[in-house]
């Protein structure tokens, strides 16, 4: 879901010509990478807004970090989420 999420997101509101999204698993985690060229945002006035809280709530429940960056040359999210056997 947030891969989902994140995918959306740019298809819906960053006007990006390019996205790429790359997902490894790294010593029983799962770190996922997504970025685009689109139209960037403030993440400080942004953070309030249901689809960011949407990915903090889900990285939270899946004990994983999540880290958003975003300018004016687009944004990138990275999610790092621990796996259980």
């Amino acid at each position: 879901m947030l891969l989902k999420e994140a995918v959306n997101n740019a298809l819906k509101h960053s006007n990006a010509t390019t996205t790429s999204a790359t997902a490894v698993f790294i010593e029983n985690r799962l770190k996922i990478k997504m970025k685009g060229n689109g139209t960037g945002f403030d993440t400080k006035k942004s953070i309030l807004g249901n689809k960011l809280k949407n990915y903090c709530y889900r990285s939270r429940v899946l004990n994983g970090t999540l880290n958003l960056y975003s300018d004016e040359t687009g944004s990138k999210v990275y999610f790092d989420i621990p796996l259980s056997y």
